[in-house]
């Protein structure tokens, strides 16, 4: 049985699989485990590329591991990498 969850496992944009991720380990009392390969389907991506169009949203008692992977925010994007989950508007 493994510690981790990978967003591998999810489909969606790569900041959804992110999410999913966390939200899915929080339930099972597991950690987050962002790999080097990103298995998404874009051949426009390379692999090695994690590419968020939002911030993660980080609750409490969340462990993110960044395991030797590169994240780097779309062009679109005007959030930060990670965010408290628990910041409200205001």
């Amino acid at each position: 049985m493994s510690l981790y969850v990978t967003p591998n496992d999810f489909e969606g944009t790569d900041s959804q699989r992110i999410n999913q991720a966390i939200a899915c380990a929080l339930q099972q009392g597991k950690m987050v485990r962002i790999p080097r390969v990103n298995q998404h389907e874009s051949p426009s991506q390379p692999q090695d590329l994690w590419l968020l169009d939002e911030a993660i949203l980080l609750p409490s008692n969340s462990t993110i591991e960044l395991h030797d992977c590169r994240i780097k925010l779309s062009d679109q994007c005007r959030d930060n990498f990670f965010r408290s989950a628990n910041c409200g508007p205001g």
